[in-house]
């Protein structure tokens, strides 16, 4: 964005938050992955609307609203140029675009309460299964996603990556609710094969004010409480 000159620095945040919430794109590790229904969309508004998603048009209409804002323009006469044909283009989407349903995407699997079939649907917080004989039935699960490494806890689990309200991730071990079960849950992922000095426990990335850094896994540690307490001075 930045490179062609479209938006500010201050709307970068909101732009992608906007585009995560409409489930346009995904968020993989530190990437944008963009889903199916951001493809159907692009494409839809590539054929109704070329000459207005173009990054060319989107410069030049930012740089004219500048002019606006320092009064080298008239707003009024910059709208009544700009709309009239995008309020046919409008009309003519409204009328040649039909509905698009996205199709549930099968998992194979049965469902256990009815026997129908579970489906992988999207929800407000990310997408998740159900059956397909909703809404007579009403099973669903969280999807689960395999973190690298293993369980630092009982060393031999799988550490799966679980996803909640606003985005927000943490991590459990696969033999969670197990016989015997592994109590192992973080809201940071753990480092593989890496001890804390100070008490031997596991060690976690834990982020901080937009950066990662490393901090013990043991909220009892000693290195934790000298952590808090030296961010506690830095901010008097």
């Amino acid at each position: 964005m930045e490179e062609f000159g479209i938006g500010r620095p201050s709307t970068y945040s909101k732009t992608i938050t906007t585009v995560l919430d409409r489930k346009y794109v995904e968020k993989e590790g530190k990437n944008l992955l963009i889903t199916d229904l951001g493809k159907l969309v692009t494409n839809m508004l590539e054929e109704n609307f070329n000459e207005i998603v173009d990054v060319s048009f989107t410069a030049g209409m930012e740089s004219k609203l500048d002019d606006v804002e320092i009064g080298e323009k008239d707003w009024v006469r910059l709208l009544k140029d700009f709309y009239p044909g995008f309020h046919d283009k409008i009309k003519q989407a409204d009328a040649n675009i039909e509905k698009v349903k996205i199709e549930d995407v099968k998992t194979g699997e049965i469902c256990p309460d009815c026997g129908g079939e579970l489906v992988i649907k999207d929800g407000r917080n990310g997408k998740f299964i159900a059956c397909s004989n909703y809404p007579e039935c009403k099973y669903t699960r969280n999807i689960e996603v395999q973190a690298k490494g293993k369980c630092p806890l009982c060393g031999s689990g799988l550490l799966i990556k679980k996803t909640i309200k606003n985005h927000r991730t943490f991590y459990v071990c696969d033999k969670k609710g197990n016989d015997p079960e592994c109590k192992f849950i973080s809201w940071d992922i753990p480092v593989e094969g890496k001890k804390c000095e100070t008490c031997g426990s596991y060690m976690v990335l834990h982020r901080f004010r937009g950066k990662m850094y490393p901090r013990c896994g043991n909220e009892d540690c000693p290195s934790r409480k000298t952590r808090k307490k030296s961010d506690s001075d830095s901010k008097d």
